[in-house]
């Protein structure tokens, strides 16, 4: 993950992924459709298991 505003106004950049979506302000939100993860599948899929 990269934060955005590391860039200038780069119009060929892509949105399409959201994390946290379950932590968000109601009043956010993007127009375009992006594949979104709570902070549990977040954490399901990168936090390695205790094995």
């Amino acid at each position: 993950m990269i934060p955005v505003g590391l860039f200038d106004a780069e119009e060929s950049l892509v949105f399409d992924h959201q994390i946290f979506i379950d932590k968000k302000p109601t009043f956010y939100s993007f127009s375009n459709a992006t594949d979104n993860m709570t902070g549990e599948e977040v954490f399901a899929r990168f936090v390695p298991t205790s094995e």
